[in-house]
């Protein structure tokens, strides 16, 4: 199993299981593909960004 396909796995994984569960995922890159409108998305993002929130705290 490649890297590419271990994140599709990682996240279709956590995807199943968002209905029990909430998951912090520290990660520099996107997902491998766009999340479902039933999974909430906040980006949390650097002092100097231009989308995103501004931190985690």
């Amino acid at each position: 199993m490649g890297a590419a396909n271990l994140k599709v796995y990682f996240y279709n994984d956590l995807i199943a299981r968002s209905g029990d569960a909430q998951f912090i995922i520290v990660e520099n890159q996107d997902p491998p593909f766009d999340l479902p409108d039933s999974v909430r998305e906040h980006i949390f993002a650097g002092e100097h960004a231009t989308e995103g929130r501004k931190g985690l705290f």
